[in-house]
């Protein structure tokens, strides 16, 4: 548990180290390295707004925003570089809700099909080391019988969420 505090220290030191924390120059605004606008000279109508990390950090004038835009405790409006997305720990995540399934569906298969994996080789691990044991080969079986179950429910998900919503109930937005 020492080991870990001194790591997340050592981090958090060499985060704020090495930091490029210096003022970025865009069109009609100008950005801190905190992604605050510190100078708005956008038309009347348009709202200022700083997206992107680093020293990528752009100001840029919008005639309106597409969502409430999440302000943090520096003021940071901590919207990406496109202007749409919301910055945060697992990167951009889109706003709105097409583009949220499809930045989220590959991460949940994933997840899906990693769990799958370790049951697997759990089972596996389970009958290498039943000594014989009839009732421990058979509860190794099932747990490997569930993970494939599993496994292919999730990877026909999609065609089943495409039968249902598209060809059935016809809902507008999901192709």
């Amino acid at each position: 548990m020492k080991g870990v505090k001194y790591f997340f220290t050592v981090a958090l030191f060499l985060f704020f180290f090495f930091a490029n924390f210096k003022i970025v120059f865009a069109e009609n605004c100008v950005c801190d390295g905190y992604r605050r606008v510190t100078t708005d000279n956008c038309d009347s109508g348009k709202y200022a707004i700083c997206g992107g990390q680093g020293s990528n950090i752009v100001c840029s004038c919008h005639a309106n925003l597409p969502t409430t835009v999440p302000v943090n405790s520096l003021g940071q409006n901590n919207l990406c570089i496109d202007g749409v997305s919301v910055d945060t720990a697992l990167g951009c995540i889109p706003v709105k809700m097409d583009k949220f399934i499809a930045w989220l569906l590959p991460i949940l298969f994933s997840i899906s099909g990693g769990i799958a994996f370790l049951l697997m080789v759990y089972g596996f691990i389970l009958i290498t080391t039943s000594n014989g044991d009839p009732k421990a080969i058979q509860g190794a079986r099932e747990t490997i019988t569930s993970a494939i179950i599993g496994l292919l429910i999730s990877i026909f998900a999609i065609f089943i969420l495409r039968l249902i919503a598209v060809d059935i109930l016809k809902i507008p937005g999901i192709s």
